[in-house]
Parts: structure tokens; C-alpha cells; sequence
């Protein structure tokens, strides 16, 4: 097997550690040069601690309303503080931690240390904000209630645990929740939101010095209090198969399978993960393999270990064509039976040790990653030094090892299985920033077939993405056969001349890589990502799926099922039906009326004749764009490409990229139209459609500025409707657009009786705009956070690859840095209300209300 990084390597530097008087737990370690932090605290509080309250959601409801104001700031000067300085903030509550994290541009990191400890000591938490928030909440419990994936996995976690509260929902319990009252919450924050019950870990462009003293000058004040431990109930030992089905209005069967495990401190855990690995993860682990390609009894099939405290789940996930739910059960325990029998191959274990490396590695990748990263460590585990341990436990196992470890913990009779089935009629349920730091340009270089190719070398992280993209989607397509080029990416990344589609994956996930296909409104694409001592494998395994995809009829047959079960899982959720049917009201005979996977009738008239004519008209070399960005050498990368690459020649007999100049006018429609689904969803959701400008245009940056304004959650739409008046979860807007034209629109969630009042307060907020009534300090904070977004990502090779080849594509230019400034640099009050002027005009908008009937 390759030898894996050392524990050196894979970690670098040991982090910093500090700790408070009061009790607080400082942690840091330096992150990439990309003038980035993230500072985050984990407060050891979830729904598993909320004691006599169990069920009811409080330390969720604790995270919403530190966010409603402190001592020092109000509600909207929280997010305000942070936005003006290039950073966004986030938080998520789960079973065991509630974590609270700013990310944003390191010389303005002691906002984040005060803002964030402000919300742990003192936040306001007043009776009115509370039933306000309570309100927020409440709908969002409908969203989860209304989502098939949520419902399914609470299903699974109340059969599998009786007795651990891992077997109540983190939201809480609907009734539980509602009756919580305000001193509750306020006992709660107070006793648990103590600095020795917390972690503050940071990452980024900093020193040791300067975390620690910003961390006792915003910390150091709350002092630290007596913590009480609430009884967390064991699990009893599963004696028997437990099994539960959920109803509800769906077309495609979702299911689970899970067998107990223990947590990650156990000595075992790493070889359970290793086994996960092996029985489900990628296209060449046993599941797929067997299942979905010699059975073809699912769409999709995957496997992994949550184990978050002293035990979890090995979980098992499932899509498929309603009615086959026992014998993709009964499929599963045969290909575990033969596991536990026979063993495993050293070709697959050496597979699963790679994927165990790019575990580690991938949330390395960004400042944030590192940082979560460092509290999981302290927080989860309790030991900081827990992955370089993790590492040498992997690199000690054998396939001997592991097969004992499953049968210690894995036995077929010890089955938790569940389902989400349709509806029976028997069932009765029913300041400033920095412009963004440059980086090493792209170098431009054409081959002669007229392949372009874009190189950026950057030594800063051990890995390459190497990506082709060439045009795509519905101007592409024929009226009649919508999602073709989406069916030929994927059929692409599948078999080839050289391989099989599983010995492709089994060759990709050997390197800890996957082969991974895309596909847009305007471009189709394969990238890969791998270590870089593996860029040879990767750039050959895309060269093959480029130029020599077998394009086979069987696996256009089993492919055409999964993409029509992802159609109709979009189906089964009102917002991704809303999104589909407002884009053919909108667009009419426009290629963007349609998604890129097209529709279920679209599919039924394909054929891989089809996919087979579109990859010579379209796979040509002059159409492709190969982007390659990371730890390489340039001159042994051109190469592998001239040798992967070079010989490619055009043989069809048309020249260049032929797609239509001339796009029909939208809108299509314009006015109201009001839309009822028949079924159980609570909520409804509300559009307001206008035409946008197209991806090359100038006015473009005006747009992307106009939709970061709409999207803040310190804005005054979202503060309006959501904060004050509790109308909606979610509200913000979007933009669909080809390189000539677009759709910008608006969306909310909200309950039927709030739809007129949802769209008065989106005409109020449009009509600020227009007016020229934005204050510079908006305009600033949008152009901060936009510059801070483009610096986060820049932090990834793979987004790197994405956005230059798509700039290539689209005639904009690869190295667009210093335009995409200036652009930015020059919006103001004016350019927005002018580009709300000219595109967001009521007279040519469309609105579209979708509720349950």
C-alpha cells in the first residue's frame, strides 16, 4: 500500500494552547497565507444537556437569541459590526456543542473576540425578542416537518435509541418547545454559558500573542461558574432488528439502515471507519458495486460512521423507485454477511487508508476548516493531540485487525431500519477591508489542437485540482431533450475505453480522489482532486473520461434512473418546486425555463444515441478549457498534459462551438400567479421574478453587490420580516443568468397568511433602492463581505480551477482580480438604484405564490 504523511506532515506545528483564569480554553494554530481567521467558541452545551427539559430545543433557542442583541449592541449592530469588516458570522447547535463562529480578514480580527464575547457574557435576551424568536422558530420546525431527509433521519435516531436523548430532535419537539418560557431560556444561557464550560479555537493569519491577549481582553471579565452535569442516560444493548416506517407525500423511496457503535475515543473507531470506507463510500465500495450497478436496485447507496460522543451509528443512506425497500434490505445484509465472512481485499484496505488521509486533509484546506478542527479535538474528543493518535491507530491496522473490530460491534440481527414510504389511505398521521490579496496569476497556453489550458502554480498545501469544462446546458439541448448535457457529464465520469466505471472509481478512490462531474446552466465539466504526488493518475483518469467515454447503453439506463429520481425528490420539497415551475413561467422558450437535469418527460425521449451525438459535437478540444491550480511543477505538469492531451484531434466537421446568439425575450409572463400543492406541507413560498443582466456583462458586480444587500441578515428586508415581525425562516433573493441575461429574483418563506405582507415589505425594501435610500455604511459592508467571500474561496484549488475555466468560458477573461476590484471599488448609492431602474422593474416582473392546498 502508499505510504501515508506522518503525523508531522498531516498536522504541522502543534497548536497553542491557553488557558484563562476564569477557565477558558484558548486554542490556535497558524492557518494558510491567505490574510484570513476563523475564530469560533464551542460552548460544551447541546440538546443532550437541557436536563429536565429534554425534548424542548432550548440550547437551539439559546443560539437564536444570543444573536437578538447584548450589553453593547443591538440586533442589527451585531451583524452590522461584523459585516462592515469583511467578515460573515454563523452558528449551528447540535447533540453535544453549540458553536458560535466569525470568519473574515485577519487585520480586523479583534472585532470578531469582541462581538463573539459579547454574545457569550451578555447577551440581552428580553421577554419580547423571545416570543418574537419563538415565533422564527416555530416555522422553521414546519421546514424540517415539510423536509423528507429531516423527518427521516429523526425516525432513525428515535428507533435507534431508546433511552439516549440522541433520539429527540435538536430543534425540539414542537408542543415541548412552544411551552418554554422565558425564564427557562434565560436560567439556561446563564448556567451554561460560562468560560469554563467553553473553547474559544482560532485559526488563521495571526500570532499566538495577539489570540491570547485579544482573547483575555474580551473574555476575561465573565468569571467562571459552579457547571451542573445532567444525567445523560446510557443506551441499553439492542437485543433485536428494530425497523419503522415514515409516510408522506413522495415519489422516491428514502431509507436508512444503522447497526450501534461506539465513539470516536474508542480503539475501535478507526476501524470502523475503515470498514464504512469499504462497504460504502464511492462508486467502487461494495454497496455501490453490488446494488447500484450488478442490482440495480438504487440510485443512490452510501455509507459512513457518526459517532459524535461515547457511541453512534454506522449509517447507512438509500435512495431508490418506490417498492424495493426489502430487497435493497435484504441486498445489504448479504453483502455485510459476506463481509464478516470472507474479509476484505488489500486493494480495498489500502483504498480506505488514502480516504482516511484526505479526511484529514480536506478541512485543512481553509482557515476555518483548521479551526474546527482544533475544537472537534478539545471538545468532542478532549484531547487536542486526538488526530496525530488517530493517524498511527490507522496506520497499525491490518485487514485482520478490522474484520475483528466489525464483528465486536456489527451484527446482522442488531438492524435499525427505516423508510419514508407515500401516504396510505390506512394511515392517519398526516469599517474597512483589504482589497483581496493576490495570488500567483494564471498563465494562459493553448495547445495546437486549440485546448486552452490555464496553470497556477501555489506550493501552499499538498494537493492539485485539475478540471475541463466546455459549454453546456440548454442552448445546447434540444427543446425536447432537456438535461442531455448534464446526462453526458455524468455518463463521462463513468466508464471509458480503458476502464469500467467501477474500476474508474476504484482507480480515483485508490488516490483518495473521486471523479466528479458538473453541470450548469451554461457549462458541463470533470475535475479531480488529488495529493500531488498523485497528479499523473489524476490528469490520466481525466484525459480518458474527456476524450474516450464508452458512453454504454446499460449505464445510460441506470443513470437515466438516477437522474430522474433526483426530479423527482425535487418533487417531494416545495421550495425546489417552486424554483422549478417559477423559471418556466418566467423564461417560457428560453434554455433557462429548464434546470440542467431537465425534466422527467425530457428524459423519457432520451436515448444514449443522443449522449453519444452530443459528445462529438461538443467534447472538442477547441471548446475545452483544462484549469490546473496547486502544489505542482510547471514544466513536468505541460508534460503530462501534452502527453494526456496533445494528440487529441477534432474529427467532426463542424468548427468551434456552435450555440444560438439570438435568446428569446423574457419575461416570458409577467403579473401574479398564485399555485396550490395538495398535500401536507405547512408552509408557502413566495417569488418575485425580474429580469437580470447576463454573467459578461459590466453591470454584472452591480447585481452580485445588489443580492449580497438583500441576502444580509443585518438588513433591513431580513431584520423587517423575520427579526421584528417573525413572518418568515428564510427570505433572501437569487440570480439564474447566461453570459446575455438572467432572472434576479426574491424569496420567503413564510405561513399563507403572511403572503401579502411578505411582498409589500420586498416592494418597501426594492423601492429603498431605487430611490437611492441605501446608506454608505450598507454599500460598504456588502462590498466588505463580498471581497471576504472571494478571499475564502480562493483558499481551495478546486474553486480556483472552477472559476477560471468558467471565466474562460465565458469570455471574461481568466485573471479577473484587479477588474472584478475596480468594478466593486466604483459601486455606490447611485449604481444600485440605477441597475434597480433598469432591471427590477415592477411592470416586468412576475410573482408566483406556491402554498398547500
Amino acid at each position: 500500500m502508499n505510504t501515508l504523511l506522518s503525523a508531522e506532515d498531516l498536522f504541522g506545528s502543534t497548536p497553542s494552547k491557553y488557558t484563562l483564569p476564569n477557565g477558558l480554553t484558548v486554542l490556535f494554530v497558524r492557518g494558510h497565507d491567505a490574510g484570513l481567521f476563523s475564530a469560533q467558541v464551542w460552548v460544551k452545551t447541546g440538546s443532550i444537556h437541557e436536563g429536565d427539559l429534554l425534548g424542548s430545543g432550548l440550547s437551539h433557542f439559546v443560539e437564536h437569541m444570543v444573536f437578538k442583541g447584548t450589553a453593547r449592541f443591538s440586533s442589527r449592530e451585531l451583524n452590522h459590526t461584523v459585516q462592515r469588516v469583511g467578515a460573515s458570522m454563523n452558528a449551528y447547535t447540535t447533540f453535544d456543542r453549540t458553536v458560535y463562529y466569525i470568519n473574515g480578514p485577519a487585520e480586523n480580527a479583534e472585532t470578531a473576540f469582541e462581538v463573539l464575547g459579547q454574545m457569550m457574557f451578555h447577551a440581552n435576551l428580553t421577554l419580547s425578542e423571545t416570543e418574537r424568536e419563538r415565533e422564527v422558530i416555530l416555522r422553521e420546525i414546519d421546514i424540517n416537518e415539510d423536509d423528507p431527509n429531516s423527518r427521516l433521519n429523526e425516525a432513525l435516531l428515535a428507533e435507534a435509541f431508546h433511552a439516549h436523548p440522541y433520539r429527540l430532535p435538536i430543534i425540539g419537539l414542537r408542543d415541548a418547545f412552544a411551552h418554554l418560557s422565558h425564564q427557562q431560556l434565560v436560567h439556561y444561557y446563564r448556567t451554561r454559558y460560562v468560560p469554563n464550560n467553553m473553547v474559544l479555537a482560532v485559526a488563521g493569519a495571526l500570532t499566538p500573542e495577539t489570540v491570547f491577549a485579544f482573547a483575555e481582553k474580551h473574555f476575561g471579565d465573565a468569571p467562571a461558574a459552579a457547571i451542573g452535569a445532567p444525567n445523560i442516560p446510557g443506551e441499553p444493548s439492542q437485543l433485536t432488528r428494530r425497523n419503522r416506517t415514515v409516510s408522506g407525500d413522495v415519489q422516491v423511496l428514502r431509507g436508512c439502515m444503522a447497526w450501534t457503535i461506539p465513539g470516536m475515543r474508542h480503539a475501535d473507531a478507526p476501524a470502523l471507519d475503515i470498514f464504512a470506507m469499504i462497504l460504502g463510500a464511492g462508486q467502487s465500495s461494495r454497496l455501490h458495486r453490488k446494488i447500484h450497478e450488478e442490482l440495480r436496485l438504487v440510485h443512490t447507496i452510501s455509507a459512513a460512521n457518526w459517532a459524535p460522543g461515547e457511541t453512534g451509528l454506522l449509517w447507512l443512506s438509500y435512495t431508490a423507485d418506490l417498492g424495493k425497500r426489502k430487497a435493497i434490505e435484504d441486498a445489504v445484509l448479504n453483502v455485510l454477511g459476506e463481509a464478516l465472512h470472507d474479509g476484505f481485499t488489500e486493494r480495498e484496505f489500502a483504498k480506505a487508508h488514502r480516504a482516511c488521509l484526505m479526511a484529514f486533509l480536506e478541512p485543512r484546506k481553509t482557515v476555518h476548516g483548521l479551526a474546527e478542527q482544533l475544537g472537534a479535538q478539545a471538545v468532542i474528543i478532549g484531547e487536542i493531540g486526538y488526530p496525530a493518535l488517530y493517524l498511527e491507530r490507522v496506520k497499525s491496522l491490518t485487514p485482520e485487525k478490522v474484520l475483528a473490530a466489525v464483528r465486536r460491534h456489527i451484527s446482522p440481527d442488531k438492524l435499525t431500519c427505516c423508510a419514508m414510504e407515500p401516504k396510505t389511505k390506512s394511515d392517519p398521521s398526516q469599517l474597512r477591508t483589504s482589497t483581496t490579496p493576490k495570488q500567483p496569476l494564471f498563465e494562459e497556453l493553448k495547445l495546437e489542437n486549440g485546448m486552452r489550458v490555464l496553470l497556477q502554480p501555489i506550493h501552499t498545501f499538498p494537493k492539485v485540482s485539475l478540471r475541463v469544462m466546455l459549454p453546456g446546458g440548454g442552448v445546447n439541448e434540444p427543446p425536447n431533450k432537456r438535461g442531455l448535457c448534464a446526462m453526458l457529464a455524468t455518463m463521462m465520469a463513468r466508464d471509458t475505453e480503458q476502464r469500467t466505471a467501477s474500476e474508474v472509481a476504484e482507480a480515483a478512490e485508490a488516490v483518495g480522489a473521486s471523479l466528479d462531474d458538473s453541470a450548469g446552466n451554461n457549462s458541463i465539466g470533470l475535475a479531480i482532486e488529488v495529493l500531488n504526488q498523485d497528479a499523473l493518475t489524476g490528469a490520466e483518469l481525466l484525459a480518458d473520461a474527456l476524450i474516450l467515454p464508452s458512453l454504454k447503453t446499460g449505464t445510460f439506463m441506470r443513470e437515466l434512473d438516477a437522474q430522474r429520481s433526483f426530479l423527482q425528490e425535487d418533487e417531494d420539497d416545495i421550495v425546489s418546486f417552486g424554483t422549478r415551475r417559477l423559471r418556466e413561467l418566467f423564461f417560457g422558450e428560453h434554455p433557462l425555463a429548464v434546470d440542467c437535469l431537465g425534466r422527467i418527460a425530457d428524459l423519457e425521449d432520451m436515448s444514449s444515441v443522443d449522449v453519444r451525438a452530443l459528445h462529438a459535437k461538443l467534447v472538442r478540444p477547441q471548446n475545452c478549457v483544462l484549469a490546473i491550480s496547486g502544489d505542482f511543477d510547471r514544466d513536468a505538469m505541460l508534460s503530462i498534459i501534452s502527453e494526456r492531451f496533445g494528440a487529441w484531434s477534432d474529427t467532426f466537421s463542424c468548427s468551434g462551438h456552435q450555440a444560438a446568439n439570438r435568446l428569446p425575450k423574457i419575461p416570458a409572463r409577467t403579473g401574479r400567479v398564485d399555485e396550490t400543492r395538495p398535500n401536507e406541507q405547512r408552509q408557502a413560498v413566495v417569488f418575485w421574478a425580474f429580469p437580470d443582466t447576463g454573467l459578461s456583462e459590466d453591470d454584472y458586480v452591480t447585481g452580485l453587490l445588489l443580492n449580497d444587500l438583500l441576502n444580509n441578515a443585518a438588513g433591513q428586508l431580513f431584520t423587517s420580516v423575520r427579526e421584528e415581525r417573525g413572518m418568515a425562516y428564510f427570505i433572501g433573493s437569487a440570480r439564474i443568468n447566461t453570459p446575455q441575461d438572467g432572472m434576479f429574483y426574491l424569496y420567503a418563506g413564510t405561513a399563507a397568511q403572511h403572503v401579502e405582507p411578505m411582498l409589500l415589505a420586498m416592494r418597501d425594501e426594492l423601492e429603498r433602492v431605487r430611490s437611492g435610500k441605501l446608506t454608505p455604511e450598507e454599500i460598504e459592508a456588502g462590498k466588505a463581505h463580498l471581497r471576504t467571500a472571494r478571499r475564502m474561496t480562493a483558499q481551495k484549488p478546486d474553486a480556483r480551477t472552477l472559476n477560471a475555466a468558467l471565466n474562460t468560458i465565458y469570455g471574461r477573461g481568466v485573471n479577473r482580480n484587479e477588474w472584478w476590484e475596480e468594478k466593486l471599488g466604483a459601486q455606490d448609492v447611485d449604481s444600485l438604484a440605477q441597475f434597480t431602474q433598469k432591471y427590477l422593474r415592477e411592470e416586468a416582473s412576475l410573482i408566483y405564490v406556491v402554498k398547500a392546498e
